[in-house]
């Protein structure tokens, strides 16, 4: 039974690390002189809502658009991962690293 419950916790404790950011919605467009902004809500189950945007030349492509957008969402669930990399109490070298030599 404890068994049963220290996973159900472990478990439990676990999902929201499984979220990501999964979810673009355009919230805004507005138009300049030569340029187009374009404001998004990045969103995914349990993420809270990140609003980014982008400007873009009046005559961009889906292309450039897609790219922006799914680099957006790398970003935002790589930036999750940073504490998963380093964090405080963390040890850092103070020493630098030895160049490798290189025969010719």
């Amino acid at each position: 039974m404890f068994k049963a419950m220290l996973v159900f916790l472990c478990v439990l404790c676990a999902a929201p690390a499984w979220a990501v950011y999964d979810d673009a919605t355009v919230v805004a467009v507005s138009k300049q002189a030569d340029t187009v902004n374009i404001v998004v809500n990045f969103s995914g189950l349990t993420e809270v809502v990140a609003q980014r945007s982008v400007v873009l030349p009046w005559n961009y492509t889906d292309d450039q658009l897609t790219e922006w957008s799914v680099s957006t969402l790398e970003k935002l669930n790589g930036l999750k991962s940073i504490n998963t990399r380093i964090k405080p109490s963390d040890k850092l070298p103070v020493v630098r690293p030895i160049e490798p030599v290189i025969v010719p």
